[in-house]
């Protein structure tokens, strides 16, 4: 996928001052562009993408392909593009990406990390490899504690328990006690007010 940093001093440029056809077939040869500075595209490919007739594109090609006496470089005579093997070569695309446009602490990082990587001297590590790597350290860790605590007096290992399974285990056993004792309780003063009506039933009987 390519990727260009965009100059805010395009829009002044010499290239500002042209078509805004030729200008659209510039952005889109910057946005194609590899980290090389090679549009890898034929011109009979450009009117599909660009979305513009063949003449224009063709006519675009031919402008940012020719010397510009106006613009502010002085490569090539001012031209944008060269035809070359395998598509057309940004002419100043390298000069821009080089250009280094912020001396912020975090930009000045990023630009060491990107160098490490051109350099080769950074491995990417992906969540399949930690997967894996966490894996084979969790079995030899088990096969190497063999019987212990945890075997079933087979010298089979059980699974660890889970110290908030056995938090929330303990948890529900007492609040099922609490409970337990609480209808106790409403049991016992339902006996009680039974009792206590009874008596009072009795009493009256007798006078």
């Amino acid at each position: 996928m390519g990727f260009t940093k965009l100059d805010a001093g395009i829009v002044l440029s010499s290239i500002a001052t042209e078509s805004s056809d030729t200008f659209k077939v510039w952005i889109f040869l910057l946005a194609l562009c590899g980290p090389d500075g090679l549009v890898r595209v034929s011109a009979a490919a450009l009117p599909g993408i660009c979305h513009l007739p063949m003449k224009i594109v063709l006519a675009s090609i031919k402008k940012l392909s020719g010397p510009d006496r106006h613009s502010r470089s002085g490569e090539e005579g001012g031209r944008r593009i060269k035809r070359v093997e395998g598509g057309y070569l940004i002419v100043n695309y390298l000069k821009y990406r080089e250009h280094t446009y912020s001396q912020d602490a975090a930009a000045v990082r990023q630009r060491k990390h990107r160098a490490k990587i051109r350099d080769g001297h950074v491995t990417f590590v992906t969540s399949r490899d930690v997967s894996a790597s966490a894996s084979a350290s969790a079995s030899s860790s088990l096969r190497g504690k063999g019987r212990s605590k945890g075997d079933d007096g087979e010298g089979n290992s059980r699974p660890p328990v889970d110290p908030d399974d056995a938090a929330l285990d303990k948890a529900l056993l007492e609040a099922k006690e609490e409970e337990t004792k609480l209808e106790a309780e409403l049991e016992r003063k339902r006996r009680e007010g039974g009792g206590r009506r009874g008596m009072s039933g009795a009493g009256k009987d007798m006078s």
